[in-house]
């Protein structure tokens, strides 16, 4: 049901759905214009609802917001990615006394403060959540926010000293606490990125694009790469050293062209040991999104001149000598005009093409 401008519901109308549904598990009302102060606030009865989603929802109130939390006491998943007011202290404080596994607040701005006080609330019962923001340093969780979720929500580090480049054989030691993180788009510096992944914990990470990049290559390959299955991180990783892939890897702010080396280093990655499938999130400059993987654009040739190298053109030719059988997905970003939220499971946004 679409609702329009002449759409009325009474105001007790999410109430008498709990109620007349008792075995309702799972509920999704994002972008729904009707669920608002009223509605949250007129919910007085318990509900077994184990999944609630509501994404992007401008007219929930902070008020009706923490109603409607404290009656559902068997709520295991939240999404409120998106809707504002979940960032406030008391909605936080409602969700952290929830037996919550999934949290996703993502594009709410939550602080520091907020967030240490739901990390302690959920401790090691929380398996996977996302606080991150689209665009660059646009959240406002930092490195404070950070320690919270090392000092209440992961278990304590399991070293094997055995782990090699085969470390994707030996089997990965029972996920306790955190395992998938999504914190994009905050304010975090390298070391809190090194101190996530020594956690031995980590099966998915998002941390984005980062103003440091050193030493986190080097934190993958000896804390996390047993583990690690999903990183979705800076491009400019793949010129350091110590980069190791992963099972699904990807790469974001990735220019169309880059100088030779930095074009190998990214062409390189393609039939690396672990690697399944490869994502690059790159930029197109003047909006059009049109482009071809095997055959050069307009204004190609004025950039090779200049020495730079068309980057999908390489990594579609690496792709093809090697036989790899691997997925390379290119999503570009059409100046978020087709633009999704995206979670920590890695849903992208814009435009994808696939075969390259």
């Amino acid at each position: 049901m679409t609702p329009t401008l002449y759409t009325t519901f009474p105001k007790h109308w999410l109430q008498t759905l709990l109620q007349r549904l008792p075995h309702l598990r799972s509920l999704d009302l994002s972008s729904w214009p009707l669920l608002d102060h009223a509605a949250c606030c007129a919910v007085s009865h318990p509900s077994n609802l184990q999944s609630l989603i509501v994404k992007g929802c401008a007219n929930v109130t902070v008020g009706g917001l923490v109603n409607l939390l404290r009656h559902l006491p068997s709520l295991e998943e939240v999404d409120f990615s998106g809707t504002k007011v979940a960032a406030a202290t008391v909605v936080v404080m409602a969700m952290a006394g929830l037996p919550l596994v999934r949290v996703f607040v993502r594009n709410v701005g939550i602080t520091d403060a907020a967030l240490e006080i739901l990390a302690k609330g959920l401790g090691l019962r929380v398996r996977e959540l996302d606080v991150g923001c689209d665009g660059a340093s646009a959240g406002r969780v930092g490195d404070k926010g950070v320690e919270a979720l090392l000092g209440y929500c992961f278990a304590p580090p399991v070293y094997d000293t055995t782990v090699t480049d085969n470390a994707a054989s030996i089997p990965a030691a029972a996920v306790t606490g955190l395992a998938k993180v999504g914190i994009s788009g905050n304010k975090i510096s390298s070391r809190s990125v090194q101190m996530l992944l020594r956690t031995t914990r980590l099966a998915s990470l998002d941390i984005g694009p980062l103003e440091s990049i050193d030493g986190i290559m080097a934190a993958v390959r000896i804390y996390a790469v047993s583990n690690l299955d999903y990183l979705r991180i800076d491009w400019r990783v793949v010129l350091d050293p110590a980069f190791v892939s992963v099972g699904r890897l990807v790469l974001v702010n990735v220019p169309a062209f880059a100088s030779p080396r930095a074009a190998r280093a990214i062409a390189g990655v393609v039939g690396m040991e672990r690697l399944k499938m490869l994502e690059l999130e790159m930029e197109v400059g003047d909006g059009s999104g049109d482009f071809s993987f095997f055959e050069e654009e307009a204004g190609g040739r004025e950039k090779e001149e200049k020495g730079d190298v068309d980057v999908l053109s390489l990594v579609a030719k690496r792709k093809r000598e090697i036989g790899w059988r691997g997925r390379v997905r290119v999503i570009k970003d059409l100046a978020g005009g087709e633009s999704t939220e995206r979670g920590v499971s890695g849903e992208m946004w814009g435009v994808v093409r696939e075969g390259v």
